[in-house]
């Protein structure tokens, strides 16, 4: 599993990155050069680092799970979708 980067670290990596890709540089790298620039985004945001991480909310999957399993008993001969 890996470590969460610091903010300064994600920044660091992000300019080299940047540097290395910028259309300006590199007139076929404008692909990479938005990815790098999306996954930067997403990154600074907490909660998306806890949806990738998949412990967003787990009690409330866990909830969820039991409700199907609890429904799916009451239903003996329909599936659970």
């Amino acid at each position: 599993m890996m470590r969460p980067f610091s903010p300064a670290s994600r920044a660091a990596a992000y300019r080299r990155a940047a540097r290395w890709w910028h259309p300006d540089a590199y007139p076929g790298g404008v692909d990479r050069f938005m990815a790098g620039v999306r996954a930067l985004r997403g990154a600074a945001r907490p909660e998306a680092q806890e949806r990738r991480a998949g412990f967003a909310d787990w009690e409330a999957q866990l909830a969820g799970l039991q409700w199907r399993a609890a429904e799916s008993e009451m239903l003996p001969g329909r599936p659970v979708v």
